[in-house]
């Protein structure tokens, strides 16, 4: 017997059927975070390697904003359906 849930595709409706976790929008979380991430890797590397030798405090600034971005992205990372809290 197939299992039916309104709007999802069919192998996402059995996934949550038999307790397994929903992987409708962990792609596109996992795409973020990874762009994310590499925003900051490379923020972080051209600051100290190309910026520092024009401008110390635009270094320092490029840093900081590159030091503020794992938090967001772990956030957005582990975000989830209000479907799926609910249950």
């Amino acid at each position: 017997m197939a299992p039916s849930c309104p709007g999802r595709a069919s192998s996402d409706c059995f996934l949550v059927e038999i307790g397994m976790i929903d992987v409708s929008g962990q792609r596109s979380r996992r795409r973020a975070y990874l762009a994310m991430m590499s925003v900051c890797l490379v923020l972080f590397l051209l600051s100290w390697t190309v910026v520092v030798r024009f401008s110390a405090t635009a270094a320092a600034a490029l840093t900081i904003v590159a030091f503020a971005i794992p938090p967001v992205a772990v956030i957005v990372a582990n975000r989830g359906n209000d479907r799926d809290e609910r249950r």
